[in-house]
């Protein structure tokens, strides 16, 4: 749906009279490239409803997508989720300060998806071919959503054959007024996936390597991967064989590294392991591997390197590569050639490309902070809509919790915290024991938030 054609439904030909004053939108889910389609229509105000369950990183992209055209984006809840979309477009006239509104509504998101790639659903109504009671309802419903502290009542209009009904919304301060809503909000810990083609140049061979080739050999004595017997790795920042075995030994001191922060602050799920938002902003920098300031030193190698040290990166490639095809019989099998001579300026573009690359990817702040601490860190995705993911994942993380609250000696400051301030013993199972948490939660809500503020 093109924004731009409900302008031109609701307002004709007087495209120049007219200004967006103000947009109402109620949509659980977020994008800011649908923010930016909307940007086009110049609008002056912009209020979001959304779900409190939304992705604090979806709405701080619309945030600064919009700038101060936002005015405000009020997070709201219900026994489910707040699912309904729906928008009310005021363009106001210029000299006359007469308004015309068009309200939408659908299955569409205030999202890209939702509006170009998806089928969606899509209705609408010009306000102004209803009676005025019936526009006044629709009018309030919205001013109540820019301006009530507590939300806005249902209404249901009837407009001869076709019944609108708007759904009661109520707003929270709190984003974690009820438990389930504080795990929705929480993050997710995965080890940070490797990239083999990271810092690595790969080159294809025109064949493979035979078993015992001489290849083979001159691959090992200049420490250069193989990969499946058809593509070479070779490693700029060259790493000795010496200094992979340390780390390799390292490891397992890097495990125990990791488990006693996973094992403070964190609840094993079938997800991955989950910890709160809080927790996360309080103490997300001491979540990573013993090694991240060697991992640092790597990745700004990448990224400050000037021409020159770029150049000396390639010749010594080239140089090794030389080496390599001078010092095998049947190096024409393998390597490019031109007029009986490697083809050194292809290797050349093809290690450029590949250190543009890396260099793009180094300052990629997502892709740098999982490279230096060896993790990443998501948020939930939105699932409590569909029923049987969320209660897998919920009772997965009471399965565990239950288990650590069990345990005669658990680190967990969680587990800590509900022993010190709840009555476990009235639990006999996990089912119990979260229908416990989500029932007092309201009571111990603000300690068990400070879990992580616990000492030793």
């Amino acid at each position: 749906m093109d924004l731009k054609h409900l302008r031109n439904i609701c307002i004709g030909k007087m495209l120049k009279n007219y200004r967006l004053e103000k947009v109402d939108i109620l949509s659980p889910y977020l994008s800011d490239l649908f923010f930016a389609k909307l940007k086009e229509l110049k609008p002056q105000h912009v209020y979001i409803t959304t779900d409190a369950g939304c992705p604090s990183s979806a709405i701080k992209s619309v945030e600064e997508k919009l700038g101060k055209k936002l005015n405000h984006i009020q997070l709201a809840q219900c026994k489910g989720i707040v699912h309904g979309k729906c928008y009310l477009f005021h363009w106001k006239n210029k000299e006359t300060n007469r308004f015309k509104r068009l309200l939408l509504w659908g299955s569409c998101n205030a999202t890209e998806g939702g509006f170009e790639r998806n089928a969606e659903i899509f209705s609408w109504l010009q306000l102004s071919k209803i009676d005025k009671e019936q526009r006044s309802h629709i009018i309030s419903y919205f001013s109540d959503l820019r301006n009530n502290d507590d939300g806005a009542e249902g209404i249901e209009i009837r407009l001869n054959a076709l019944t609108v009904k708007l759904p009661d919304i109520q707003f929270f301060k709190s984003e974690s007024t009820t438990f389930d809503l504080w795990i929705q909000k929480g993050r997710l810990c995965h080890p940070f996936p490797n990239d083999p083609s990271f810092r690595h140049l790969r080159v294809v061979l025109k064949t493979k390597i035979a078993p015992d080739d001489s290849l083979s050999t001159e691959l090992r004595k200049n420490n250069i991967g193989i990969n499946q017997q058809t593509t070479i790795a070779y490693d700029y920042l060259r790493r000795t064989f010496d200094e992979i075995e340390d780390e390799e030994e390292n490891e397992e001191s890097d495990d125990n590294f990791t488990a006693t922060w996973k094992s403070r602050y964190f609840v094993d799920t079938v997800f991955g392991f989950w910890t709160s938002e809080d927790c996360f902003k309080e103490n997300g920098e001491s979540f990573h591997k013993r090694d991240t300031t060697h991992r640092e030193k790597e990745i700004n190698k990448i990224s400050e390197a000037n021409s020159q040290q770029r150049d000396k990166w390639n010749e010594k490639f080239l140089s090794i590569l030389k080496s390599i095809s001078d010092a095998i019989p049947n190096h024409s099998e393998y390597f490019h050639y031109e007029d009986g001579v490697l083809d050194i300026e292809r290797y050349r573009k093809l290690f450029e490309n590949q250190l543009n690359r890396d260099l793009i990817r180094s300052k990629d702040l997502w892709f740098r902070h999982g490279y230096i601490s060896g993790y990443d860190f998501p948020e939930i995705p939105p699932m409590r809509e569909f029923s049987s993911n969320w209660n897998e994942f919920i009772t997965s993380f009471s399965n565990s919790l239950f288990f650590e609250v069990n345990k005669s000696g658990t680190r967990s400051w969680l587990t800590q915290t509900i022993r010190d301030w709840t009555d476990i013993g009235a639990a006999v199972n996990s089912d119990e024991f979260l229908e416990m948490l989500r029932n007092k939660w309201k009571l111990n809500q603000e300690v068990i938030k400070c879990f992580y503020c616990t000492e030793e």
